[in-house]
């Protein structure tokens, strides 16, 4: 089972995007634009994820949206609320894991440091993702999902 983890875009702070909450952090043009990038790095790796799951944060949703635009998944995009980091690496792995066993991809949409801690509870690999981010990994639900890292890419100009 292919797990895609994407970091969300560039978001400017929530006093530049003129809001109240960190909540409603929009995505930049650019991380609109590196984010659609990331979907089309998702797609020429040969594998499209049948769903993408989002944290329910405005910027996390409109990452998935702009991934979505560039793969057209079979079941869309959905948020998926223990994206929103509050929970350690294993936690949320417990709650992907049921969903994990029923695709053959399936890609993660959130934020830092909840991803990194998880992709270093997976593989082993200390990666600070920046926004637009990906990191492929291979998971193998025979052995417990054993998980083997297979690549990444950075989509964003910005390391904020």
């Amino acid at each position: 089972m292919r797990l895609y983890i994407v970091r969300h875009g560039h978001s400017p702070s929530a006093k530049e995007a003129g809001v109240a909450h960190d909540f409603d952090r929009p995505l930049s043009e650019e991380g609109k634009a590196a984010a659609f990038k990331a979907g089309l790095a998702i797609k020429d790796a040969g594998k499209i994820p049948e769903i993408i799951f989002h944290s329910p944060l405005k910027r996390a949703h409109q990452t998935a949206l702009q991934i979505n635009s560039a793969l057209n998944c079979p079941q869309g995009i959905k948020p998926f609320e223990p994206l929103s980091n509050l929970l350690t690496a294993p936690e949320l792995f417990s709650e992907i894991k049921p969903w994990a066993g029923r695709y053959e991809a399936l890609t993660l949409v959130g934020h830092q440091p909840q991803l990194g801690d998880m992709i270093y509870f997976l593989c082993g690999k200390n990666i600070g993702l920046q926004p637009a981010q990906i990191v492929a990994l291979e998971l193998n639900p025979a052995q417990d999902f054993e998980a083997s890292f297979l690549w990444s890419s950075d989509f964003s100009s910005r390391h904020i």
